[in-house]
């Protein structure tokens, strides 16, 4: 919950502009769907090793997005550069990382797999101050400290609950 509310402190509006309802309801939809993914992908593992888990998640996912790519189009295919550059983001940017997730997902469980990626968004807050000089409010440096206190508790309280099983008789 910590956690939760970090990510929220740290992109908490400085009042420059109003906040979407609409935006705010796409981004709960991305959260529940990366949670659900998350829990359906750990109940996969149990079948299948990551990277046949991986090749069926995102083989459905293809399905389900082809009626957009359908209604768009692919004219954006005809430029060998956006080829290059979707390859590169499909391979090592999509599956690569994934696959990675994913064998991640073997060692820990699912809500701390979830929470661990909370550090996304603080790692994009913080590239974003030091290489691009963006500025964070003092509410977003508290939202800061509250995502890395509560990676750091997860850390923490991970090995300890290994070191305590490993002392059990």
């Amino acid at each position: 919950m910590i956690a939760i509310m970090g990510c929220l402190l740290l992109f908490i509006n400085n009042g420059e502009e109003a906040v979407q309802m609409g935006g705010f309801g796409l981004a709960l939809c991305a959260g529940l769907s990366f949670a659900f993914y998350t829990n359906i992908s750990k109940k996969l593992m149990v079948q299948e090793d990551a990277l046949p888990a991986v090749a069926m998640t995102f083989s459905l996912c293809t399905l389900f997005l082809l009626p957009f790519s359908l209604s768009n189009g692919f004219a954006w295919l005809e430029n060998m550069q956006n080829l290059w550059t979707i390859l590169f983001m499909g391979i090592m940017c999509t599956s690569v990382a994934y696959l990675l997730f994913l064998n991640g997902l073997q060692k820990i469980n699912s809500s701390t797999a979830v929470t661990l990626s909370l550090a996304e968004p603080l790692t994009a807050a913080i590239l974003g101050v030091f290489l691009v000089g963006e500025q964070l409010s003092g509410v977003s440096w508290l939202g800061v400290a509250m995502l890395l206190g509560s990676i750091v508790v997860l850390t923490i309280g991970g090995r300890q609950g290994r070191l305590h099983n490993k002392l059990k008789p």
